[in-house]
């Protein structure tokens, strides 16, 4: 699978938020060291399979209906160096709280963060492109 994917409940917040005329607010970002098992759907994830951490959101921007998130994942805050293979995107929902809003399986590129204190550092920066719908506005937490 390529891409990122907006969940179920990312979608069902889509839709209420049009609805509403309100906009989407974008809590975090995490990274995680998870497989998706074979043939599954990762649009009904409701959180990632392996989460190892959150990033630090450094932007957000919208064009008609799609948004461009992009967060950091660096070395200084990593114990023990690990792969990230999954990605995922968390929003608030005015009902359920918050919501794992989309989704990526990065094991087509897959990113090595090397532990602090190292020889090498490592910042990577990933950015999720994900559908809003015709929304009105989005935040992130940065």
């Amino acid at each position: 699978m390529i891409g990122t994917v907006v969940t179920t409940k990312g979608r069902t917040l889509m839709a209420k938020m049009v609805a509403m005329e309100g906009g989407i607010s974008f809590t975090r970002a995490a990274v995680g060291t998870g497989d998706l098992p074979n043939g599954y759907d990762p649009s009904h994830l409701i959180g990632l399979n392996q989460y190892k951490m959150d990033g630090k959101i450094t932007g957000a921007s919208s064009s008609q209906e799609t948004a461009s998130i992009t967060f950091q994942i660096a070395s200084k805050d990593v114990e023990e160096g690990f792969v990230i293979t999954e990605a995922g995107l968390y929003a608030d929902d005015p009902d359920e709280g918050e919501i794992l809003y989309a989704y990526l399986d990065m094991h087509g590129d897959p990113q090595y963060i090397y532990p602090r204190g190292g020889d090498v550092n490592k910042v990577a920066e990933i950015t999720l492109g994900v559908i809003i719908g015709q929304v009105d506005r989005i935040t992130a937490m940065i």
